[in-house]
């Protein structure tokens, strides 16, 4: 219910994993929020309206997200996790343009509700461009429409 009044009846899926990388779109193509180590936006430049450096090959970056499932130990729900490590109680792989991405981290964000950092290494081999990221936990995989900027 809003000021507006209220909205028709939906129906909505609610799964155990529901892997997803948050988004932000640039001439229609949609991306993956993704940071370097650093916490510095890693994007193609001008995708976002400032100066931005794309990650690349061979970098290890964080990838933000939510659906990744229960933690070890078990995080509390719909609350801001506290300052103790909850990460992913099954293991999280991830392609990067159909390669290998190495995961070394997936955890849920300190001070923050159901927010996921996947820590992935760039496959060295990839050539300047967009390619699709996808990322697997426990069988679910995320949207393979979204999009990482490699450039050397």
């Amino acid at each position: 219910m809003t000021a507006a009044g209220n909205s028709q009846p939906f129906q909505g899926v609610a799964a155990t994993y529901q892997p997803a990388f948050f988004q932000f779109s640039f001439q229609s193509t949609i991306y993956a929020v993704a940071t370097h180590l650093d916490f510095s936006v890693a994007a193609g430049n001008g995708t976002l309206g400032t100066p931005t450096i794309p990650a690349k090959p061979g970098e290890t970056i964080i990838l933000w997200g939510t659906g990744f499932g229960p933690t070890t130990p078990a995080a509390p729900v719909g609350v801001e996790v506290p300052p103790t490590g909850f990460v992913t109680a099954s293991n999280v792989t991830a392609t990067i343009g159909g390669q290998p991405a190495a995961v070394s981290g997936a955890a849920l964000s300190q001070g923050f509700a159901a927010l996921y950092q996947i820590v992935v290494t760039v496959p060295a081999g990839l050539a300047n461009g967009d390619y699709p990221i996808v990322a697997t936990i426990n069988g679910a995989a995320s949207p393979g429409n979204v999009m990482l900027t490699a450039h050397q």
